[in-house]
């Protein structure tokens, strides 16, 4: 069971919403386990500095979203979510950055924003599964909240170690950049035979190929050490690429994403070089 449950929202979008479902997490989670930035935050404190340290001590973030949650202007007509310091965006980046569950809810059907409507340090959130919390549904919607959240295991306590301590994570960054270091140029696609390398599917299998919103959580890792620069794009639930940036020679770029969610290699004129889906477990896609 998760120990603390941070609620992100935005008041004008889901306030209501919000409120009924923090104090069902409240019932049944116990008091103390659930933060709702309207309760939590004292007057005059640096919201900015505080929900950081909240979401830095909690074990799940769910992000509310409902029809205006990605298209509220502030005074001057700008979009909430392009400014870096808007309070949704640092929960939802601090919670991505934790690599912590962040789970999106939905409410009256509500879609989940595509990776392209997002700013860069939050767009994985579009590839979280999430769950829909309809009004006229809301109670059975919730039991299977509760359900989910109560079956997530505990986190585990930190391990006290001394001296250097570097994370299984940054060790694994620095063999890669090693390895890719080593690599010749060559203007061509190369899918390298290993448990790690992922081979890529057939260019004509495009049309047939679309993301589906089942799978489990894993990791992408495209690398390119060719002389061209190429277009990664993600194929939505309609079959249809979003473009999720490009990489020029020596460039590389870590990607959360599920299973079932299929990425287009492309040249810089949009020709498919190659459609990877990803594996079970973190794998890469050296492009040389």
């Amino acid at each position: 069971m998760p120990k603390n449950v941070f609620v992100s929202y935005r008041r004008e979008d889901s306030a209501a919403s919000a409120g009924r479902l923090g104090d069902r997490l409240a019932r049944e989670l116990g008091e103390g386990r659930v933060f709702m930035d309207v309760d939590g935050i004292p007057l005059g404190a640096d919201f900015v500095k505080l929900l950081t340290e909240k979401v830095a001590t909690c074990d799940v973030l769910l992000a509310v979203i409902g029809t205006q949650w990605g298209d509220l202007r502030d005074e001057n007509g700008n979009r909430r979510l392009d400014d870096p310091d808007d309070f949704v965006r640092v929960e939802i980046k601090a919670a991505l950055k934790r690599n912590i569950p962040v789970i999106p809810i939905l409410l009256d059907g509500t879609k989940i924003p595509s990776a392209s409507s997002l700013p860069e340090d939050i767009r994985p959130l579009s590839f979280r599964n999430a769950l829909d919390l309809r009004h006229a549904s809301f109670q059975k919607d919730l039991d299977r909240l509760v359900r989910e959240l109560t079956a997530l295991p505990s986190p585990p306590e930190p391990a006290i170690t001394s001296g250097l301590n570097l994370s299984r994570y940054a060790v694994v960054a620095a063999l890669i950049f090693i390895g890719l270091s080593s690599f010749l140029v060559f203007p061509r696609l190369l899918s390298k035979q290993g448990s790690s390398t992922l081979v890529p599917i057939s260019c004509e299998e495009e049309k047939n190929l679309h993301s589906e919103n089942v799978g489990s959580p894993t990791e992408i890792g495209f690398s390119n050490s060719g002389a061209i620069t190429v277009r990664i794009y993600w194929l939505n639930p309609d079959g249809a690429r979003v473009l999720y940036g490009e990489l020029g020679s020596g460039q590389s770029l870590k990607q959360p994403t599920f299973v079932t969610h299929p990425w287009v290699v492309a040249d810089k004129q949009d020709r498919c070089i190659g459609i990877y889906m990803p594996s079970s477990t973190p794998s890469d896609v050296l492009l040389r």
